[in-house]
């Protein structure tokens, strides 16, 4: 299985990266992560994260610019593309069935 992780913000050295707080499984939840899921089949990486973005936050890439592979994580349960989005700072607007809150974070906050 393969999946995506999302990277994204408003420009590439943009200090604010959007973050799914989580409220699920048990062991997660207060816990932050970046934008993601699991690759359906035949999905290239970078449109698994554009519809990732557009599900679980409601933005899309800004026009002109196109998602980049970053880096990937391999191990025994698939392949994580770690890919960056820059979008516009919109108010994150999830799809209805998304239950984890998703806001706009400092990234040097996560770095202390």
């Amino acid at each position: 299985m393969d999946y995506v992780m999302v990277y994204a913000s408003t420009s590439p050295k943009q200090d604010e990266i959007l973050v799914v707080e989580k409220d699920r499984p048990s062991e997660q939840v207060g816990k932050l992560n970046l934008l993601g899921g699991k690759l359906n089949s035949q999905e290239l990486p970078e449109t698994a994260a554009i519809r990732e973005l557009k599900e679980e936050a409601g933005l899309l890439p800004l026009s002109g610019t196109l998602p980049e592979i970053m880096g990937t994580i391999t191990g025994s349960f698939g392949t994580v593309y770690c890919i960056k989005i820059i979008t516009t700072k919109g108010t994150p607007n999830p799809r209805e069935e998304e239950t984890e809150r998703v806001f706009w974070y400092n990234w040097n906050y996560l770095k202390q």
